[in-house]
């Protein structure tokens, strides 16, 4: 006997409902750039990957500049197999933990500075 699984996907609303919980930055830092990307923002961006492009079903992603987590997230609710979200600032990976938390979800996140030589400081940890 086979069992076979079938994933129905995440309604646009329900995902948004979901992005709605997730905390953002309290206080922006400037000179990063940083500002939060809406839950409505975020919901259309990964449905329509989802959706039209069939971009984040069962597929691995990295997040350059995950800050909170809103996308990283996202796409770990839409099923993507593996998720790796690169951050500069250990405020923004600590947000990402709070609300890997809130959802009951995982992503691999990683404290980095891209912006210098090959022995910058890079530190793997699991939300």
């Amino acid at each position: 006997m086979v069992i076979v699984t079938i994933m129905v996907p995440m309604r646009f609303r329900e995902l948004e409902e979901c992005l709605q919980q997730l905390d953002g930055f309290e206080e922006p830092k400037i000179r990063l750039e940083q500002y939060s990307t809406s839950a409505h923002i975020g919901a259309h961006i990964l449905h329509t990957a989802y959706t039209h492009f069939d971009d984040i079903g069962g597929k691995a992603i990295a997040h350059l500049g995950a800050g909170c987590g809103v996308l990283s997230l996202g796409a770990r609710l839409l099923g993507t197999s593996h998720v790796v979200g690169f951050e500069i600032d250990a405020d923004a990976l600590s947000m990402l933990k709070t609300n890997c938390l809130e959802l009951e979800t995982d992503v691999e996140a990683v404290h980095c500075d891209p912006s210098c030589d090959e022995s910058a400081f890079w530190l793997k940890t699991q939300c």
